[in-house]
């Protein structure tokens, strides 16, 4: 049996373009097709809230090197895609390019930096 193929989906931005809003329709359309989600929220205004009994929402912040649980998580059977809702007000730091060791799994990855 082939294995689905997983996603993390991210929205980052400026402050108050939407990015929470288009946040809770994904989840909603990928709770409707039957998705096992995870969802990390960055920001500290608790807007996912109201979705906490259908999804596990966890706080994370990327700052601080507890980015490793979203990477372990991507790589769980028991979940299909990874959602992370980014604040607008660290844009600057959000979107600057990583460092390569700042990537925790060994295995090799294919990522698409748009920034």
């Amino acid at each position: 049996m082939l294995k689905s193929s997983k996603r993390m989906v991210m929205t980052v931005g400026d402050s108050r373009v939407g990015k929470s809003t288009v946040m809770k329709l994904l989840l909603e359309i990928y709770q409707i097709q039957g998705k096992r989600l995870k969802v990390y929220d960055h920001d500290n205004r608790d807007r996912l809230l109201a979705y906490k009994d259908l999804v596990c929402i966890e706080k994370i912040d990327f700052f601080n090197k507890q980015t490793d649980r979203m990477f372990i998580d991507l790589v769980a059977d028991n979940i299909d895609i990874i959602l992370v809702d980014m604040p607008g007000q660290h844009i600057d730091k959000t979107c600057s390019k990583p460092e390569p060791h700042s990537f925790p799994l060994e295995r090799k990855r294919s990522f698409v930096w748009l920034g």
